[in-house]
């Protein structure tokens, strides 16, 4: 499909509309992007880490699922910490962070073992 340059104007004015709408519901909500960069980067370099020094627990479908809950946990907290900064977190905050991961993490983990065994 052919876009007419009248349909790229279009595209991208409603890109940056989007753009800043997201950015300003950021900002209102206390957080800017320079936290937001620093906490996926601090908890992708730390998870990046813990990922590959036990990458060989990953070879069985325990270990791979015990893996998924691993970096399912640090990708829920980088993403509650950016909603709720840590000083203002509850027991609640940690549990829910704790339970999603424990039921995203292992199918996760498992999906991933399966797609490395090319089943």
């Amino acid at each position: 499909m052919i876009l007419t340059s009248r349909m790229q104007d279009r595209l991208k004015s409603a890109a940056m509309e989007t753009l800043r709408s997201n950015l300003g519901w950021g900002l209102r909500q206390g957080v800017s992007l320079i936290e937001v960069v620093a906490v996926f980067g601090i908890t992708g370099t730390f998870g990046g880490l813990i990922v590959g020094s036990l990458r060989a627990a990953g070879r069985n479908l325990i270990g791979a699922m015990l893996l998924g809950y691993v970096v399912a946990a640090l990708l829920f907290l980088s993403y509650g910490i950016v909603d709720t900064p840590l000083i203002k977190w509850q027991r609640k905050d940690l549990i829910d962070v704790l339970i999603l991961a424990a039921i995203l993490g292992p199918a996760g983990g498992a999906i991933a073992w399966r797609q490395s065994r090319g089943n």
